[in-house]
């Protein structure tokens, strides 16, 4: 009895995690403006990308069965998959959109080298890199204190709020009214934009 108690706590916090995360409808979007209308373009029931071809892919289904389109990588602004996760695509790569605001954040899957094993094949180590935009359609950057302040330059209060939390990690998760998935630097960009009370 108690192990089904804790399972089933174990789930309900699961499912609350995820249900604070914007879910977007499945397919692919041409543009920054269907992607807020939350309205693909190609809509279907499966999206994303074709291994080892620039392209990407959307299923839908059909009366006699499936079908399958595909679009060019560089003509698509980016996709939602099955499950919900919105990616951007930006120069021939797919990030996945974690979260959406005036900075929008992204993650991406890497593999770099593993510095103790540098001479063998199996060397690579699977890591996961954050990325930020100003916008939906800024330049997709990698999550640096010194780009977010070049970037955000005119911004004094977001860069001081930086440079007061040097040791933070940037991508760590804050609670923020009712949304407890709001990643640090997203909230304190926020915080930043907040009219200063006295």
């Amino acid at each position: 009895m108690r192990y089904f108690l804790v399972a089933a706590s174990l789930a309900l916090g699961l499912a609350a995690c995820q249900s604070s995360r914007l879910v977007y409808p499945t397919g692919i979007y041409k543009s920054v403006a269907s992607f807020r209308q939350q309205r693909p373009n190609t809509p279907g029931t499966q999206a994303g990308r074709v291994l080892f071809q620039r392209k990407l892919f959307v299923e839908t289904a059909a009366a006699g069965g499936r079908g399958r389109t595909k679009v060019a990588l560089d003509s698509a602004w980016g996709y939602a998959a099955a499950n919900g996760a919105a990616y951007r695509v930006y120069r021939q790569q797919a990030f996945r959109i974690e979260q959406v605001d005036s900075l929008v954040l992204y993650s991406h899957q890497e593999y770099l080298p593993d510095p103790a094993y540098v001479a063998t094949a199996t060397s690579l180590q699977h890591t996961t890199r954050y990325y930020f935009s100003n916008g939906l359609n800024g330049p997709v950057q990698l999550l640096t204190r010194k780009r977010l302040k070049r970037t955000f330059a005119t911004n004094l209060a977001f860069v001081q709020l930086l440079d007061q939390r040097l040791f933070h990690s940037l991508t760590a998760r804050e609670q923020q009214g009712s949304d407890p998935n709001t990643y640090r630097v997203v909230a304190l960009y926020r915080q930043s934009l907040a009219p200063a009370t006295r």
